[in-house]
């Protein structure tokens, strides 16, 4: 929202090559909704102004621009896509007075690209039939609207071929000033979709970013080189906020700039430039507030490691007052929203911080992941006997707080329903403690801490608990991306270099997102991987079922949420009046095969098997490129559908190999077994330019 007494600029969005400004519409929407004034800029030539005459040039087009510009009444924040980001640029260093902010929409260098001839031929003279064009944009896009392409593709048979070619060189060879940097001072927002092939984020980090020192950047999700098409509610977002920053002033838009900026850079010292040293935090995940700057700073640092995707959606201003929506997704794609409330001082330094998370299962995981508020650093090791000492010696046990905030912290990182055990180290069926927990004085008084109405604990439930239950835990969990732990090269592996990743089934999940987000894997096999866990389920579970299915996972979740013991449920069985995880015949012969009679072990937590509804590997395939990818998917599948292995390949991008067998999830360890291990086989020596290495690296 904007106070009476500021006036909110006008945003001037300029399209790019053979685009037009209707196709601003839908990001124009949502500005009227907030109340953003806002008009789209044609390019002569172009849409509207097909007829205009030329020169078709950088220089012409900034002339019209700044003309447009200087006749609307107040300050201005140009928007630019592409080409328009160009033009844009050339404005706002002429109209400074006037020009507040730029937003660069995947931009072209001002300098140009400088395409060799048989690279820039294909825009200088394109096929205009409407099935080209449509492929045209589909090509450099994610998720283009297909109305919206159909009529981008009529509005380009109208323009002249010959405006086509000048157009395509204007931004080819760019302008003189782009070899220096911008003398543009105001503030710079860079915009890109993250899957955009045209416009790379290298593109951007070397040749757009460096010319606007203090310029921010951020990914738009599921989106390409239209970013402003195919997400117009993010970017309209970003627009906005980049409106009111500039309409609130320095001291009210800074700790909303700030907030943004370090959750981008996950740096301590980005959290610490943007509180003050007296900051005070409240969220709903953490069981007190937490003081002082450089324990909000280590909080926060930890905590912005936890999202994969985080997106802040809206923004609104009252007095010293910032309110920020946002969207993420963590832990191996579970989705949340939330609210944060900054308040900030007379120089724009946040004093508190609230922060309230949904749905409940986040504030969950999260407390589960980064604990509760600390008197060290997030990142310090675990105490050891010196630190049980001098926290004694500070008087940290006379200060009637039942142990101080490292005590409160060791609690709360304790998984629902084990607090006063050691923590598990593994996945493995027995629990073997950990050195290192933390004081001593910690584990006797949290075990007498006892939920009102429990009953007491027989003290051979320890000794019965010993031995765990099998946990699948997807990739991101509450401890971090645990298959990332085993990698050859970490402390864990011991080894350096490694090269490939290869999983089948619900590993084979695993090895899409290690692809996708693992700097040292240069080569990913899966086979017959999980894809959508959610889908899986929906195909899964008969309707009538549905209900008692979801009763029985909140029954669970509220019974960990108080400290109740883990609920269980087959995982293996084709008893229908007894629900497994897996019931069908084939998965039912298979365990049986595998496994000797008398060592069964036929139980999964009820909370492993919400974990794996929420596990969507798939939504990372097209972020695993360009790495090359083989699926090897068996087309009778029941345990993971068919169509939903081949329909992810399609959302693949190269290079990437579809191997087919024709038999089910389980023939692929057993009866195809030479055909796909020679295959996998294969792509890692083709790939990897080397033989491969021994199992287990």
């Amino acid at each position: 929202m904007n106070s009476p007494a500021t006036q909110a600029p006008t945003a001037v969005l300029v399209h790019g090559y053979l685009d037009d400004g209707a196709i601003w519409n839908r990001v124009r929407t949502f500005l009227d909704e907030r109340s953003i004034p806002s008009f789209a800029f044609e390019l002569a030539g172009m849409g509207a102004r097909a007829s205009d005459q030329g020169p078709f040039t950088l220089a012409r087009w900034a002339d019209d621009l700044e003309s447009a510009v200087r006749a609307t009444e107040g300050p201005v924040v140009l928007v630019g896509h592409s080409m328009g980001s160009q033009i844009a640029e050339l404005v706002a260093a002429r109209l400074t007075d006037q020009v507040r902010s730029l937003v660069l929409i995947n931009p072209i260098p001002l300098a140009g690209t400088h395409l060799p001839p048989e690279q820039i031929a294909p825009f200088r003279t394109p096929d205009l039939g409407l099935d080209a064009q449509r492929a045209f944009r589909a090509t450099l896009a994610t998720a283009f609207p297909a109305e919206e392409n159909d009529r981008l593709a009529q509005v380009t048979l109208h323009i002249d071929p010959s405006v086509i070619s000048d157009t395509a060189t204007a931004w080819n060879n760019g302008h003189p000033d782009g070899q220096e940097p911008s003398k543009f001072q105001g503030s710079v927002t860079v915009l890109r979709g993250e899957n955009d092939p045209f416009v790379t984020e290298e593109v951007v980090s070397a040749y757009v970013a460096p010319r606007f020192p203090g310029a921010t950047s951020q990914a738009i999700a599921g989106a390409g080189h239209w970013a402003h098409a195919e997400n117009p509610a993010a970017v309209a977002a970003v627009i906005t906020a980049v409106v009111e920053a500039t309409a609130s002033g320095s001291a009210d838009g800074r700790p909303a700039k700030a907030w943004t900026s370090a959750f981008e850079q996950r740096t301590a010292e980005s959290f610490a430039a943007a509180l003050s040293p007296n900051v005070r935090m409240e969220a709903s995940a953490l069981a007190k507030p937490v003081d002082r700057k450089e324990h909000v700073e280590a909080l926060m640092t930890a905590v912005s490691s936890v999202y994969e995707r985080l997106e802040f959606v809206r923004k609104a201003q009252d007095g010293p007052r910032t309110y920020l929506e946002w969207e993420a997704a963590a832990f191996g794609g579970f989705h949340m929203k939330g609210i944060t409330i900054l308040t900030r001082d007379d120089e724009g330094f946040i004093t508190e911080i609230a922060i309230h998370h949904r749905p409940i299962g986040a504030v969950l995981q999260i407390n589960a992941k980064v604990g509760g508020p600390s008197s060290r650093p997030a990142s310090s090791p675990p105490s050891t006997s010196t630190s049980r000492k001098a926290n004694d010696h500070d008087g940290t046990h006379r200060r009637g707080v039942r142990g101080g905030r490292e005590r409160d912290a060791a609690r709360l990182a304790l998984p629902a329903g084990r607090r006063g055990c050691a923590p598990r180290d593994h996945d493995g069926p027995r629990i073997r403690r950990q050195p290192g927990n933390g004081p001593r004085s910690v584990r006797p008084q949290v075990r007498r801490r006892r939920v009102r109405g429990a009953r007491p604990r027989s003290p051979y439930v320890r000794r019965k608990r010993r031995r765990a239950p099998q946990r699948c835990r997807p990739v991101a969990s509450d401890r971090g991306l645990a298959p990332r732990d085993q990698l050859p090269g970490s402390p864990a592996g011991g080894r350096r270099g490694p090269h490939r990743s290869v999983g089948s089934s619900f590993s084979g999940g695993h090895a899409i997102v290690l692809g996708a987000t693992e700097v040292r894997i240069k080569c990913v096999v899966s086979q017959v991987p999980t894809i959508s866990g959610f889908e899986q389920w929906r195909r899964k579970v008969p309707p009538e079922r549905i209900a008692a299915f979801e009763l029985a996972q909140a029954e669970d979740e509220r019974a960990l949420a108080v400290g109740g013991e883990l609920r269980y449920q087959t995982s293996i069985g084709d008893d229908p009046t007894e629900p497994a995880l897996y019931s069908s015949p084939d998965a039912v012969r298979f365990y049986h095969d595998l496994v000797p009679p008398g060592r069964e072990n036929n139980t999964v937590t009820v909370r492993s098997s919400r974990a794996a509804r929420l596990y969507e590997p798939g939504g990372w395939i097209a972020q695993v490129s360009p790495k090359p990818l083989m699926m090897i998917v068996e087309t009778g599948e029941t345990v993971v559908p068919a169509d939903l292995q081949l329909a992810a390949f399609e959302r693949a991008l190269a290079p990437k190999e579809l191997v087919l067998l024709p038999g089910g999830h389980f023939d692929a360890y057993k009866v195809h077994f030479e055909e796909s291990s020679g295959a996998a086989l294969s792509w890692f020596q083709t790939h990897l330019d080397r033989a491969p290495a021994p199992t287990g690296s």
